[in-house]
């Protein structure tokens, strides 16, 4: 592919974003309008979920009322004696709370299904029982729309002795209404479309039924805002195009010729320039290519050196706080972390463990530097296995080896010494000729976070590590105060070479002089 001067790929570049502007806008307005549909379509059955619950609510409730009304003692009494009905159906049944406001009338029947007296007047209850109590009609009379219950009344709890029936009239739409909310369905606008004088099951009222829904004001707000967001956006989104083509002009492409120019002449020494191979798939903008290409040089030397630069750095100071012996910390490692441990010079909770190799002087000596050198590997790779991931092995220098644990108690101390012992002595060290066993002897010293002071916690575990090492010592020790007072007797090297003899009688040789 040739490169496109950057004033012809800016004009089809814009051409390109008006065009997927305009196509994604269309898309956004077809989307949008399905999108209204949909929620209209699922407001409209949700309507008519909310209509069908207010039904069986409506039917329940009511026929609640009407079993209410049925047990009422003063209903038998009626049925039996109904001297002063007329007196219960117009004033007691409501006095005493019995029907609800939308109840239009109420009407006792007979056994054979005959309503006991006339209604009265502007409350018509049907002559003769409509079908087998109990019973719920939607009914059409008058231009209204009328919910009819319909109640058997027995004489007995049991249900033997039928008395006859009593049966409640509401305004339907007004029944409706109170049965529950209406979120969605639009019960201002319900019509009933039955003809005139029929009756139908209130389990079938449904499919007679016509209403609206209630108009979203949100779904509407948000089509309305979309609409003129869209517009303005697009209007803005092609002024901004055109201005931008402007700048490219302007700001963009003299900078980058002039930018080209100077790193073609900075490339290769003296300012010439040597033609090299263009990448497979060069850049779209002839001017910019040529930037690349300068650049993709600089950056792969300049990456190369600081690569390089950083690789030596790391591994200089690696080499500088490493034993090249035991591959453990050295003294300068251990300085450095030792004095990060303690803000001004005061140390928080940790415990320090002083290893020493017992009579190293002694194997040296014996068995040569060389089987020296080597036990002094086994025991850093014994104690780098034994401590955890995380604890640093420092080599102190000679025999002796450290480590720092933070946020230790003396217990958690303790564990860490006896298995840096068990792993020393699971130690092989015949291999090199050796027949004594090898051991260490370890120092520990405590900090609980009361300040003591960096040089005073190495001096406890000194002389805890020269306790340890006594003849008939534990192997491992705690620094305790009675200790201060041993420290020059542990020093001295004739006294430290007694205990040496004493602990171990190998170690004497007897002399005869006559």
């Amino acid at each position: 592919m040739k490169p496109l001067s950057i004033v012809r790929l800016t004009g089809l570049f814009i051409a390109a974003v008006a065009g997927l502007i305009l196509l994604l806008s269309g898309y956004f307005w077809l989307e949008i309008e399905r999108v209204s549909t949909q929620i209209s379509l699922r407001e409209a059955a949700t309507a008519h979920s909310e209509v069908q619950e207010g039904l069986a609510e409506m039917q329940r409730h009511d026929l609640d009322m009407a079993r209410t009304l049925a047990l009422w003692d003063e209903t038998r009494q009626q049925l039996s004696s109904p001297d002063y009905y007329a007196l219960w159906r117009d004033n007691r049944v409501r006095d005493a709370g019995m029907v609800n406001d939308q109840v239009e009338g109420v009407g006792l029947y007979d056994k054979q299904g005959r309503l006991l007296a006339p209604p009265a007047p502007g409350h018509p209850m049907p002559a003769s029982l409509p079908g087998r109590a109990p019973l719920t009609l939607l009914q059409q009379e008058d231009g209204r729309s009328h919910f009819a219950v319909f109640q058997p009344v027995y004489a007995d709890p049991g249900g033997g002795i039928l008395l006859g029936y009593v049966g409640i009239r509401f305004d339907f739409i007004g029944e409706l209404r109170r049965a529950r909310a209406y979120q969605y369905a639009n019960l201002a606008k319900l019509r009933v479309e039955m003809p005139e004088g029929s009756t139908v099951a209130l389990t079938q009222a449904i499919d007679h039924l016509k209403f609206a829904t209630h108009l979203n004001p949100d779904l509407a707000a948000f089509h309305d805002i979309f609409v003129a967001s869209l517009v303005r956006l697009l209007f803005l989104i092609l002024v901004l195009l055109f201005l931008t083509a402007w700048l490219l002009g302007r700001l963009l492409v003299r900078p980058l010729r002039a930018l080209s120019a100077e790193i073609d002449a900075m490339r290769e020494p003296g300012g010439s320039l040597s033609r090299k191979a263009s990448p497979a798939s060069p850049l779209p903008i002839l001017e910019l290519e040529n930037v690349h290409h300068s650049f993709n040089d600089y950056q792969a030397r300049l990456a190369e050196l600081h690569n390089s630069l950083a690789q030596n750095s790391r591994d200089f100071h690696d080499q500088a706080r490493r034993d090249a012996l035991t591959g453990a910390f050295n003294r300068r490692a251990f300085d450095e972390d030792w004095q990060s441990l303690g803000e001004d010079r005061r140390l928080g909770r940790v415990a320090l463990l002083l290893f020493d190799c017992d009579h190293f002087k002694a194997i040296n000596d014996t068995y040569g530097h060389q089987v020296g050198d080597q036990v002094i590997q086994n025991i850093a790779t014994a104690l780098h296995t034994a401590l955890r991931a995380n604890d640093r092995l420092y080599r102190l220098g000679g025999d002796e080896f450290a480590t720092i644990l933070q946020e230790a108690d003396a217990h958690r101390a303790e564990m860490v010494a006896e298995r840096c012992i068990e792993h020393v002595l699971g130690q092989d060290f015949r291999q090199y000729g050796m027949n004594e066993p090898t051991t260490i002897s370890i120092g520990i010293a405590l900090s609980d976070g009361d300040g003591i002071a960096l040089h005073e916690l190495q001096k406890r575990a000194d002389l805890a590590m020269y306790t340890a090492k006594r003849p008939g010592s534990r192997k491992l020790v705690f620094y305790r105060e009675d200790m201060g007072g041993m420290a020059a007797l542990l020093g001295n090297r004739e006294i430290s070479a007694v205990f040496l003899a004493i602990e171990n009688p190998d170690l004497i040789e007897l002399h005869y002089q006559w």
